[in-house]
């Protein structure tokens, strides 16, 4: 490069060398190539480097004729000045260029001017300025390759003329859109176009891009395919200087999978919108701030005309009350404080007219990190079950006032029935001791198997009602298994062997011999079961068979089974052979007897025993009864005692008031009382009893229940309560009555009473409560009673549920010492509500381990105290002690 020139360059445009002038012209060539650029000065920068080649030419040439000049001094002057003016015309036409070149780049660095004309220094500093610039351009346009770079990689990139013609299209479009790039080129937009969209959403696009705006929209467009793909597209017009397009650049980015992502949570969104509008119950949900976010159908149903139909928006405090929004506000609030469910009632909640119960169920809304954002409630309207409910309460008010009227009629009717009974059986075993020729014996025998079995009778129905009701108990007591049923079959073998049966039993050997179960009610269902088997049996046997079905831990499962050679049973009537009143054939009822309700009172016995009853018959063959009974396993050992007969009575002196107004029971008893050498006073009414107790001490009183003029209950409060008054010893009272209905015995300790004595009487019953309450009397004169069976704490404790045993033994251990100590202090004291209260609680913590006898203690002591008797309670005392630091010893071995 020429140095003038150089100079120039440097001075102009800051160009300190031919780099800095080439990286010039490099921009300036980029800037000549950018699209909008004026042309001339387009053309200006593309042929700068020509100009700037020229110019050096020119300063080069001027050099040569300089020197051709100096070498030629000897050339005329004529021809000097045709050469120096040829000279000047050349220096002034370089400096127009060089200003014109100058001009330009100051246009193109945005300066006023750049330099001085025709300085080398200002030609250099053009080089400068337009090497720079050409550096420039080359440095904008990598710049511009890697942002095209980048936008093709991530986005869908296309360019159109005004009409939607494509004139570009990179990569990815092509990719998505299925085309090759030459397929694309030339053709309209439209070959992308699905149907999707109506027209109305095009040409609301092309308004806005001609108009020179930028469009944002989401597009579905259709690939070479078929398939569909939606794209999320700007639209970018540019627009010339006047303001209009002249071309379109659309950039997309791929949406497709957000889209069906969309379509899916749509689809979702609107099942649980029909799902919630399904169910018949009101749904409703709010945010954290209490406002009301939706609703289902059900919702609006229910609340329909009232301030609650259009909640949306609204908390419960522009619903409700003050003080019932409150309430609701603080239950929301615990939801969102502690996520979880929530479930209370609300009752009597106005709703428009109507007064209405409702149940809310609530639970928190969470989201995926575990905050809380709402809550949602569904309410069920609880009105028409309460309504439901208050009607079946009443259908059961008067359902067990319908009950209850059926066993005071039972318990009057089982009273006037038994009283006669009574009175038949007694008198005719007082006529059976006398003398009596063979005809008579056989008279009087047959009066008493007659009221015997009208009595069988008699509790068949009651033990019937009592099953109705729910009232029948089922004992838990230790038993000898096989010798309870070899004395039950031979009550009943004189029957069978005057119809010329046999009667077999088989009691296989690994069934256990002690059990613990009801004695009472197993011989009741094997008499029932027996019986009948005699009844329907006319020649053949009948087989008693025992089985032991299952063995588990400290429980047996018997199979027991009667099996006849009667007259069998049809096969219609076997499904209904055990209902009430039922027979296989009603003439049987008139040929053999009986009320029908024997099976049925035998099947439910042994339900309440955890088993289950059947049977198997065949017409004319014979028919078998099985059933299996649960119990447990009895480890004590058997413990003996005295079987009390009549003859094992001895005389003893006792003043006794008898209350009875049935003259033969009152014959009865007299003959019975007088007999054993007690001296009795009668008493034919309640009144007639309260008088004659406080005008003489008496060592017992037999309080007949139900009397005319005042029965027996009341008597006895009267009794009890003039002893309070008067501070006296509380005479004992034992109570007679015909009443066999459950709950007898509690109404009589309730009363005051000590004890109770079933009718029909019998001797040895009487006998055994003479000889509890007799005084102190010679051991030649005691009356004999059974000696009780030692009661089995570990078994009882064994039978109840482990947790529960090992939640409440330490806490019993830790207060029963206390409670007895507390008992003794109050019996010390004389405080009879106290020893009562006392007493009341040991026997309810003893209650919870079954502790029968300990119980049966504390009862008595309780039922003494709150009739005032605190002179008997020493001796109870001690017994209860006994047998509670026996279930001590169990308990401590479990804990």
């Amino acid at each position: 490069m020429h140095r003038s020139l150089q100079r120039q360059l440097k001075r102009a445009l800051g160009l300190a060398d031919e780099h800095d002038l080439a990286c010039f012209l490099d921009k300036a060539a980029n800037a000549a190539a950018q699209p909008g650029l004026d042309p001339v000065v387009a053309a200006l920068l593309a042929n700068f480097g020509d100009l700037v080649e020229r110019v050096n030419a020119s300063y080069e040439q001027s050099d040569r004729d300089l020197e051709l000049r100096s070498r030629s001094l000897e050339l005329s002057s004529k021809e000097l000045n045709d050469v120096n003016a040829r000279l000047r015309e050349d220096i002034a036409a370089r400096s127009r260029a060089v200003r014109s070149l100058r001009n330009t780049v100051a246009e193109l660095v945005g300066v006023e001017e750049v330099g001085g004309v025709g300085a080398s220094d200002e030609l250099e500093s053009l080089a400068r300025i337009i090497a720079n610039l050409m550096h420039e351009r080359k440095k904008q346009r990598i710049q511009l390759d890697n942002l095209k770079n980048a936008l093709d990689e991530h986005a869908i990139v296309s360019i159109t003329d005004t009409v939607g013609n494509i004139t570009y299209a990179n990569s990815r479009f092509c990719a998505i859109s299925g085309y090759g790039r030459d397929e694309l080129i030339g053709r309209n937009h439209r070959i992308l176009k699905s149907g999707r969209h109506d027209q109305g959403y095009f040409e609301q696009m092309w308004v806005d891009i001609c108009a020179g705006k930028v469009w944002h929209g989401e597009i579905c467009n259709r690939a070479k395919d078929g398939s569909e793909f939606w794209v999320a597209a700007t639209i970018v017009p540019f627009v010339d200087a006047s303001g209009f397009p002249y071309e379109y650049i659309a950039i997309r980015t791929d949406i497709t999978a957000r889209k069906h992502v969309e379509a899916n949570l749509a689809e979702q969104l609107l099942f649980s919108r029909q799902l919630m509008d399904a169910i018949p119950i009101p749904i409703y949900y709010k945010d954290t701030d209490g406002f009301y976010l939706g609703t289902n159908h059900a919702f609006h149903e229910t609340f329909v005309s009232t301030r609650f139909n259009n909640c949306v928006g609204k908390t419960v405090f522009d619903l409700l009350s003050p003080t019932m929004a409150q309430f609701h506000h603080e239950r929301d609030q615990e939801l969102f404080v502690r996520p979880g469910t929530q479930t209370y009632e609300v009752k009597a909640l106005r709703v428009g007219a109507d007064e209405r119960s409702f149940v809310y169920h609530k639970a928190s809304l969470i989201r995926a990190d575990g905050s809380v954002w709402g809550l949602i409630g569904a309410i069920t309207d609880l009105t028409e079950r309460y309504r439901w409910e208050d009607g079946l309460i009443q259908a059961r008010d008067a359902a067990e006032a319908a009950n209850k009227t059926k066993s005071d009629f039972l318990a009057n009717m089982s009273h006037e029935i038994r009283t006669p009974m009574n009175g038949i059986l007694g008198m005719t075993d007082l006529a059976l001791d006398t003398c009596l020729d063979d005809e008579q014996r056989e008279y009087l025998q047959i009066v008493k198997s007659s009221a015997e079995s009208l009595l069988t009778i008699i509790n068949d129905v009651l033990d019937f009602s009592k099953i109705e009701a729910g009232k029948m108990l089922v004992e838990h007591i230790g038993l000898d298994l096989p010798r309870t049923v070899i004395d039950i079959l031979k009550t009943l073998t004189l029957t069978a062997q005057q119809k010329g049966l046999e009667i077999v039993s088989d009691i296989a050997s690994d069934v256990p011999t002690r059990v613990l179960g009801d004695p009472g009610r197993l011989r009741q269902i094997l008499v029932n079961l027996v019986g009948n088997a005699i009844k329907f049996t006319e020649q053949g046997h009948i087989v008693i068979k025992v089985q032991n079905e299952a063995l588990a831990g400290n429980e047996v499962t018997l199979r027991i089974s009667v099996t006849d050679t009667g007259i069998g049973i049809p096969a219609e009537k076997l499904d209904r052979i055990f209902d009430a009143f039922s027979q296989a054939d009603t003439s049987t009822t008139r040929k053999y007897g009986g009320t029908g309700l024997g099976l049925t009172i035998s099947n439910r016995l042994v339900e309440l025993m955890g088993g289950r009853m059947g049977v198997d018959s065949q017409v004319g063959v014979g028919s078998r009864f099985h059933f299996t009974l649960l119990l447990g396993i009895d480890s004590s050992a058997p413990a003996g005692g005295a079987t009390v007969r009549q003859e094992d009575v001895t005389p003893q002196a006792m003043d006794i008031l008898l209350v009875e107004d049935n003259p033969i029971n009152q014959k009865l008893a007299l003959r019975l009382l007088e007999k054993w050498g007690c001296r009795v006073t009668l008493a034919v009414n309640g009144q007639e009893a309260v008088d004659q107790v406080a005008a003489t001490r008496f060592d017992l009183v037999l309080m007949d229940m139900q009397m005319p003029v005042m029965g027996g209950i009341e008597a006895t409060r009267l009794i009890r309560q003039r002893e309070r008054e008067l501070g006296s010893r509380p005479a004992t009272i034992v109570a007679m009555t015909a009443n066999a209905m459950l709950g007898d015995r509690e109404a009589c300790l309730a009363a005051g009473m000590d004890d109770y004595l079933a009718k029909p009487m019998k001797a040895v019953d009487l006998a055994a409560k003479l000889k509890r309450v007799a005084p102190p009397m010679s051991s030649g004169s005691m009356l004999i009673i059974p000696s009780e069976q030692r009661f089995d704490y570990a078994v009882a404790v064994a039978a109840m549920d482990a947790e529960i045993v090992e939640i409440i033994s330490p806490a019993f251990l830790d207060h029963y010492a206390v409670e007895l100590v507390a008992l003794r202090s109050a019996l010390g004291s004389g405080d009879a509500a106290a020893v009562e209260r006392h007493a009341h609680g040991l026997r309810g913590l003893l209650a919870a381990f079954g502790a029968q006898p300990a119980m049966q203690h504390a009862g008595e002591i309780e039922a003494l105290a709150r009739a005032g008797d605190l002179s008997r309670l020493d001796e109870l005392i001690v017994l209860l002690e006994r047998e509670t630091g026996r279930l001590v010893e169990v308990l401590r071995d479990h804990v």
